[in-house]
C-alpha cells in the first residue's frame, strides 16, 4: 500500500492567521462519510520510518472543529503495543478539566472539558488536544486507530450539545524491518512556498468576464496534498467552470463553488509515490467569473487552509507559505474615478492652498506616509491627489494639494488639510481616495480608519462650515510609497512592481545626498538620501501592488 508522506505549511501573519494541522493522508482508512461535513481528527508528525529500538516520537493530536465550539472530549486510540510504547500523554491547554490521560486496557484513553459556561470561549477551529510521547520497542508498525470517540459540540447556530462525527487521519510510524529498507539521505529544498492569485487586478463591466487561477510554487517540495477555500468578498460576481488540478491522481475529495457563503473550496491528494509528486509551480484550480453588477471584490485564501507535502528522504519540517491576494475590480466606467494628472517625478511640485469659501463643502482630513521619516528634511511640501466619490457616481478629482504639518503629533509625521470641495455638492456618504507623488493610491471611508475599506462608497459626511465640519483622521491608514516608475521612466502608473523595485535599488546603491526642502522621486522617508531603507519601504508595498481604484 503507497503511503503518503505528508508535512503542514503553516502561515502566520497579515490579518491575524491561524495555525495549522496535518492533513491528507492516502492512507487505508474508513471514512464515515462526507469529509466537509464533519470534524478532523489528526496526529502530527503523520509519518515517520525507519526508527530505531529505543528512539522517541513525540505526537500531537490535533483537532480541527471548524466552526464548531467543543465543550469536552473522550477519545480511545487503539495501537500496535508489541511495537511501541507510551510513555506519556500530555492533555494540552484547549481544555481546562483534564480527566484522564493514560493507557487501560491497550488503549490511549484521553477525556477532557471545559467548565466555561460561555461559548465562545470553548475552543473552535485548529487546536491542539494532546502529546502523546511514543517508544520504538520493537520492529513493526504503529497501527494507530480511533475506535472509539465522544466528542460534544456546539455551535452560533444551534442550541445545545451535538454529538458529532469525526474523520481520523491516522500516523503511521514504523521500527526497523517494518518500515522496509532504509531510505539513503536526500537533501530536499523546503522552502517557503508560494500562493498566488491571478489576475492580481481586472476591472470589468457588468456581463464580461475573466478568469482566475490560483497557484502553488512549491519549489523544490514535492506535494502530495492540498486544501483549501478561496473566499470573495463579495456576491456582485458569479464564478462559475471550476477545473481542479490535473497533477493529483485521486479524485478531487470537495471541489465546490458555495455561493451562499462566498467561497470555493478544493481538496485534492495524490497516491503517487514520494519522487513522483508534483513540484514546481502547480495549478491547484481555475474558475470563471461574470461581473454582474459594481463594486470590488477582493479574493484570498482562509488562514486554516492545510498543504502537505513529502520528500525521498521522508523528512518532516513545518515551512511557510506566502499567501497571494487576486483581486478583480468590477466597476462601470463612469464609476472608475483614477487620477490622470501626474506631478513631476524630479522637480518639486508647486501645490495650490485655496482657503475655503463657505460656498462648498469642506473636508477637514489628517493623513500620513507610510514611513515618513519624522525627522526628515525633505519630509515636507510633497502634493497630494484627491478624489472625492459621492453617490451615483458622481466625483471630482483636486490635484497638487498642499499638506500643512500637524505639529501637535510629535511622534510621527501627520498632515492636515482643510479643502473646499469646489465644484462638488453631496455632502454624505463619500468616499475619499488619496494618491501621493510617489505613492498608491488609498481609499478612506470611515473616520479613524485602520485597514482596507472593503465597501462600495464610503460613510464620510461634511458640511460647508469649515468649522462645523468633522476632521477625519486617515493618518493611521497611511500611502503606501513605492510607485515611482511607470514602465520604463520615472513617474507613476498605479503599481508597485518589479520596474519600481529594480529603479530604487540602483537608488540605493548611490547613497546619494542633497539639500533639505528637495523633491526627489525615489526618497520614500523623506531624509534626503537614497539608501536601504527606500528599499524596505517599496518591498513591504509589493504585498499591495496597485492603486484602489473604487
Amino acid at each position: 500500500m503507497t503511503k503518503i508522506k505528508t508535512i503542514l505549511f503553516m502561515v502566520v501573519g497579515l490579518m491575524a492567521l491561524a495555525g495549522g494541522v496535518v492533513l491528507v493522508r492516502n492512507v487505508q482508512e474508513t471514512r464515515r462519510g462526507a469529509y466537509l461535513s464533519k470534524l478532523d481528527l489528526s496526529v502530527w508528525p503523520d509519518s515517520k520510518t525507519n526508527m530505531q529500538v529505543g528512539e522517541k516520537v513525540t505526537a500531537t493530536v490535533k483537532m480541527d472543529a471548524k466552526t464548531y465550539r467543543i465543550s469536552a472530549i473522550d477519545l480511545r486510540m487503539g495501537f500496535n503495543s508489541s511495537t511501541f510504547e507510551v510513555e506519556s500523554i500530555e492533555i494540552q491547554n484547549s481544555f481546562d478539566k483534564k480527566m484522564k490521560n493514560e493507557v487501560v486496557d491497550g488503549r490511549i484513553v484521553i477525556i477532557a472539558g471545559n467548565s466555561n459556561a460561555d461559548e465562545t470561549k470553548l475552543p473552535t477551529g485548529v487546536f491542539d488536544v494532546a502529546k502523546i510521547v511514543f517508544v520504538a520497542k520493537a520492529a513493526g508498525n504503529l497501527n494507530l486507530t480511533l475506535p472509539e470517540y465522544q466528542v460534544p459540540a456546539t455551535q452560533s447556530s444551534a442550541s445545545g450539545d451535538n454529538k458529532m462525527e469525526m474523520n481520523f487521519l491516522p500516523a503511521s510510524y514504523s521500527v526497523g524491518g517494518g518500515g522496509g529498507a532504509s531510505t539513503p539521505p536526500v537533501s530536499e529544498n523546503f522552502a517557503t512556498a508560494d500562493l498566488t492569485i491571478n489576475p492580481v487586478v481586472a476591472i470589468l463591466k457588468k456581463g464580461e468576464s475573466t478568469e482566475v487561477v490560483v497557484r502553488v510554487d512549491a519549489k523544490q517540495t514535492r506535494i502530495s496534498g492540498i486544501k483549501l477555500d478561496l473566499v470573495y468578498t463579495s456576491n456582485i460576481i458569479d464564478p462559475s467552470n471550476l477545473v481542479t488540478s490535473s497533477s493529483f491522481d485521486v479524485p478531487a475529495e470537495s471541489a465546490v463553488i458555495d455561493k451562499t457563503n462566498k467561497k470555493i473550496s478544493v481538496y485534492l491528494v495524490s497516491s503517487k509515490a514520494a519522487n513522483s509528486l508534483p513540484t514546481g509551480v502547480i495549478e491547484v484550480m481555475r474558475f470563471k467569473v461574470t461581473a454582474v453588477n459594481s463594486g470590488l471584490v477582493i479574493f484570498r485564501v482562509n488562514d486554516n487552509y492545510l498543504v502537505t507535502g513529502s520528500n525521498p528522504n521522508s523528512d518532516v519540517k513545518t515551512v511557510g507559505l506566502n499567501l497571494g491576494t487576486g483581486r478583480v475590480t468590477i466597476v462601470e466606467t463612469a464609476l472608475t474615478p483614477v487620477p490622470t494628472d501626474k506631478p513631476s517625478p524630479t522637480d518639486k511640485p508647486t501645490p495650490t492652498e485655496i482657503p475655503p469659501t463657505g460656498d462648498y463643502p469642506v473636508l477637514n482630513f489628517k493623513m500620513a506616509f507610510e514611513g515618513m521619516d519624522v525627522n526628515g528634511g525633505c519630509a515636507d511640501g510633497w502634493p497630494v491627489t484627491i478624489i472625492v466619490l459621492g453617490q451615483n457616481g458622481e466625483s471630482k478629482t483636486y490635484h497638487n494639494l498642499t499638506l500643512q504639518r500637524d505639529t501637535a503629533i510629535k511622534d510621527r509625521a501627520v498632515y492636515r488639510r482643510s479643502l473646499e470641495l469646489k465644484g462638488f455638492n453631496q455632502t454624505s456618504n463619500l468616499a475619499v481616495f488619496i494618491k501621493g507623488p510617489k505613492h498608491l493610491q488609498t481609499k478612506y471611508g470611515v473616520n479613524n480608519q485602520t485597514a482596507f475599506y472593503n465597501m462600495a462608497g464610503g460613510q464620510i459626511s461634511v458640511t460647508n462650515d469649515v468649522n462645523s465640519s468633522i476632521w477625519y483622521d486617515f493618518s493611521k491608514y497611511p500611502l503606501l510609497p513605492g510607485d515611482i516608475m511607470a514602465g520604463n521612466s520615472e513617474g507613476q502608473d498605479g503599481l508597485v512592481n518589479g520596474m519600481d523595485f529594480a529603479r530604487m535599488k540602483a537608488l540605493a546603491i548611490t547613497h546619494e545626498t542633497w539639500g533639505e526642502g528637495q523633491f526627489r522621486n525615489g526618497d520614500l522617508d523623506g531624509n534626503c538620501q537614497y539608501n536601504s531603507r527606500d528599499i524596505t519601504l517599496l518591498k513591504n508595498s509589493l504585498n499591495e501592488k496597485l492603486d484602489i481604484l473604487y
